[in-house]
């Protein structure tokens, strides 16, 4: 009888799960074989290309990032007595490559697709420290926000806050993202994916 060894960490049911994925990552990155490319129709590419989804279960070309490039003063719409105040807020967003370059112009949803945004990032400075600071999302129409968010400003008047979005947010637009109680919004960073 032939005995065969396998490392320690290879030995019972731990060694055996592990050895299951090892198996169906190489079958995963195998290429096809000329029977199934016959199957499929394709037979001009003798190379088949794999692409793994990303941590989020899709494609690495489908995740976007986003960051806020149209900084703009939004009025309030609800004045105090005796002056009027502005929020600052951001009315457009561009995109950045994988490569780090910011697209030239402001970014929208394609067509027939919707951004998943899974984080968002922001800041706000010059804040009277101590000050409970919002960060707001508008609607389209009839509503007053769909996504709120908000921090306490530190002693040097700083927000900054990473909000992770469990579920998700779900848009076909972009929306307006103006700033509740603070003074100067520096950055708005959102982090998602587009799905069909």
């Amino acid at each position: 009888m032939k005995r065969y060894f396998y490392p320690r960490s290879c030995r019972g049911a731990p060694g055996t799960l592990l050895m299951a994925a090892v198996l169906l990552l190489a079958a995963a990155l195998m290429p096809a074989s000329a029977e199934d490319k016959d199957r499929s129709g394709d037979r001009g590419n003798s190379v088949s290309q794999v692409t793994l989804p990303t941590h989020l279960g899709v494609p690495a070309s489908r995740l976007i990032t986003l960051i806020c490039s149209g900084f703009v003063p939004l009025p309030n719409p609800n004045p105090p007595p005796g002056g009027t105040f502005v929020y600052p807020g951001c009315t457009q967003f561009s995109q950045v490559g994988t490569d780090g370059v910011q697209a030239s112009g402001p970014y929208s949803v394609p067509a027939g697709e919707t951004l998943v945004v899974l984080d968002i990032d922001w800041e706000a400075t010059f804040n009277t420290p101590g000050t409970i600071v919002f960060l707001n999302f508008g609607c389209a129409s009839g509503c007053a926000f769909i996504y709120g968010s908000h921090g306490i400003a530190d002693v040097q008047g700083i927000v900054d806050e990473q909000d992770h979005l469990t579920a998700g947010m779900y848009l076909t637009y972009i929306p307006s993202v103006t700033l509740g109680n603070g003074t100067f919004l520096v950055n708005v960073t959102l982090h998602g994916y587009l799905t069909p």
